[in-house]
């Protein structure tokens, strides 16, 4: 039977199998905010999202359209992806990224962009749920 520090344990060497095998073999780009725009933050330190769809496994890292969102300050994300074709996302498209891969919280500079990306995920997930 595993105990709370073996999971702690795996974990552990999860994060690590993934920051070794999986992020070096990915595109980084830093994204600037700019001026009167802002990212978000979750309980998600990434947000994966491969061929469109938010919150897939880890193994989606492996899918040519995998990117992954890491917001490092309010204006500052970092982006990596498998494609190495000129990059064309939004602050906007990053937060609703970010908000459909959280599983507790959102925080952001203000209400606005919260409530926006929450509203833009939303939508995001009603698309997805008439699409199947």
């Amino acid at each position: 039977m595993l105990r709370s520090d073996d999971k702690l344990e795996m974990l552990h060497m999860q994060a690590w199998y993934f920051q070794e095998r999986h992020f070096p073999r990915l595109s980084w780009t830093r994204l600037d905010a700019p001026e009167g725009e802002s990212f978000i933050i979750s309980d998600r330190g990434v947000a994966l999202i491969a061929d469109g769809y938010a919150n897939v496994p880890p193994a989606a890292l492996r899918h040519p359209t995998a990117h992954v969102f890491a917001p490092l300050t309010k204006k500052i994300v970092l982006i990596g992806r498998n494609q190495n074709h000129k990059l064309r996302v939004t602050p906007r498209e990053v937060n609703c990224f970010v908000a459909s891969a959280t599983s507790d919280w959102i925080a952001g500079p203000t209400k606005d962009i919260v409530e926006q990306a929450i509203k833009d995920r939303n939508a995001m997930t009603q698309r997805r749920n008439a699409e199947s």
